[in-house]
């Protein structure tokens, strides 16, 4: 029993150094390491900010359900909350 607490002991002692100290640093400039670096960079901060923006919602969104029942048309010139929507948009100035 001794023998596997010195044992297990020996390898927490091995994976503790190996942790604590750190290998030396060396420079590289090999272009098949900092490439794929470069881009897996980029593809992480599209996907972080594909995720912080996909719980937004606009809020003019928000207000089309608040938006006030269409009274009926007056005669004479109108602006355009007052006109209805047409295959082009919203028109500006509607009769």
């Amino acid at each position: 029993m001794t023998r596997r607490i010195a044992l297990v002991l020996l390898a927490l002692v091995v994976l503790a150094t190996t942790v604590a100290v750190p290998r030396r640093a060396v420079a590289s400039d090999n272009l098949q390491y900092i490439i794929p670096a470069a881009i897996g960079g980029a593809v992480a901060i599209v996907a972080i900010i594909a995720i912080l923006m996909a719980d937004r919602s606009e809020p003019e969104y928000d207000l089309v359900q608040l938006r006030v029942p269409r009274t009926q048309p007056r005669g004479g010139l109108q602006l355009a909350p007052s006109c209805a929507p047409d295959a082009n948009g919203r028109p500006l100035l509607c009769w």
